[in-house]
């Protein structure tokens, strides 16, 4: 894991740390850098939300995708 790769998520900073998991809701508003001279390279997991394991994978549930949308 290259240094000086973080993520933000909400108002939270943390650095990838190499052979440590990290966890985050991808519903909270979230970005990553890479400032390092190196490729980063992330394997990603989604798993289903409480209340929403009914819904197609590729369906986001109603709240989020109204974000996605622009609506409220």
């Amino acid at each position: 894991m290259p240094e000086d790769c973080t993520l933000r998520v909400g108002d939270e900073t943390r650095q990838w740390r190499e052979g440590k998991t990290l966890v985050f809701d991808d519903t909270v508003t979230h970005e990553a850098w890479n400032h390092g001279p190196s490729d980063r390279v992330v394997l990603l997991f989604d798993f289903a939300r409480p209340s929403c394991e009914d819904l197609p994978q590729d369906e986001l549930p109603p709240a989020v995708a109204g974000l996605v949308r622009g609506g409220g």
